[in-house]
């Protein structure tokens, strides 16, 4: 198999939008480490584990511009980050939960046309995609910044069998672990710079 420009592009973009990320992670942390902090607790103890795995579920589910990075930011600034990488671990599966749901209906029941033509094109190359890589191509929308969410969506609509499709979308775990360790990574970088 070899890799061609999209996937190639991807990767590459994954790599460094992962930098972009913990340099963001290190900006953000420096500049509001304590406003950070506080939404982390706030958001622990009012909308607690299954209530954050709700969320990363929906967003998973629904095609959202809105990438769950941005609670992982949050997450790395709480007090108790040792213990965090049990939730990140849940979340990640809550996010494989998401993609699941949405490769589970549009198989069963969707159309593409649902969408309407907003996504005709977006639609179109993911699922090229897949019909070029299979399986694969959801373990690279797991791992990198293709939409996840839409590629189960489209993994659904091309009849991908279910036993290939889920091991794939099980590598949101370790992307979130990974991006999670990053941002741990970062906050010790920020640490000792300033």
């Amino acid at each position: 198999m070899t890799l061609d420009a999209t996937v190639k592009r991807n990767i590459v973009r994954a790599f460094i939008g992962l930098g972009v990320f913990v340099l963001i992670a290190i900006v953000l942390g420096v500049l509001f480490e304590t406003y950070i902090a506080a939404a982390s607790e706030r958001l622990l103890d009012e909308v607690g584990p299954l209530g954050l795995g709700a969320a990363i579920a929906f967003n998973d589910f629904v095609i959202s511009p809105i990438p769950p990075d941005f609670l992982l930011l949050i997450l790395s600034k709480s007090d108790a980050t040792a213990q965090m990488f049990g939730l990140v671990g849940f979340l990640g599966l809550c996010s494989a939960l998401g993609g699941t749901t949405a490769w589970f209906i549009a198989h069963r029941f969707g159309r593409p046309e649902w969408f309407g033509e907003r996504f005709e094109s977006a639609i179109e190359e993911h699922h090229k995609l897949i019909r070029r890589y299979g399986a694969w191509a959801v373990g690279i929308a797991a791992l990198t910044p293709i939409p996840f969410s839409l590629v189960c969506w489209v993994a659904g609509f091309v009849r991908l069998d279910f036993v290939r499709f889920a091991p794939m979308a099980l590598l949101r775990v370790p992307r979130f672990l990974i991006y999670f360790a990053a941002l741990e990574f970062s906050d010790v970088v920020s640490q000792s710079l300033f």
